[in-house]
């Protein structure tokens, strides 16, 4: 997800680090953008399928969009990857590890906050949004079955708390305290 021109460079390395790492062919970058963006997505991502989608004004441009990426036109299993990600393994085999894991009512796998200490975790610490126990997940690591997410159609935008620190992150967390059957920590 790119809004604005100043994060395409930063996509740029994380989708060039996922095609670097993975099977030639099981990977396919899908860069959503803003009208921002578009020009530097062109030009710096070629390869890649663009989605433009209106800008998102506010503190965290863009954020609130991973909770509506079902209605993209988007099929399979999708991984979304913050800008400030790095691939450094095959993405063919977290494919293979999310389906041996996502039966029943699994849709979606994300990456627990690296953060143990109390101090040092800001769900733990700070926070007052109910998060996934013990320590919160990261939305930065966003896995999940498109098919099986619109299915399920979780309203994920009620788990949305005012004024959120971070509007995704937040949203996932207080939807999967209260839905755990529905998703899968990632392995580090």
């Amino acid at each position: 997800i790119a809004c604005g021109e100043k994060f395409v460079r930063a996509v740029k390395a994380t989708a060039d680090s996922a095609l670097d790492w993975s099977t030639p062919g099981s990977v396919e970058v899908v860069v959503v953008h803003d009208a921002l963006a578009r020009d530097a997505v062109r030009s710096q991502l070629p390869q890649a399928r663009r989605i433009e989608v209106p800008a998102d004004e506010g503190r965290f441009k863009c954020f609130r969009l991973k909770l509506t990426l079902p209605q993209l036109p988007l099929d399979g299993l999708v991984l979304v990857l913050d800008a400030d990600t790095l691939v450094v393994a095959d993405l063919a085999e977290l494919a293979s590890w999310f389906a041996a894991r996502s039966k029943g009512a699994v849709w979606a796998a994300l990456a627990p906050e690296s953060a143990r200490s109390y101090a040092a975790n800001w769900y733990r610490c700070c926070s007052s949004v109910d998060y996934y126990r013990p320590s919160g997940l990261n939305a930065g690591v966003l896995l999940f079955n498109v098919t099986a997410w619109r299915r399920i159609s979780p309203a994920l935008l009620q788990y949305l708390p005012p004024n959120a620190s971070l509007p995704d992150q937040d949203a996932f967390n207080s939807y999967f305290q209260q839905h755990r059957h529905e998703v899968v920590e990632l392995p580090f």
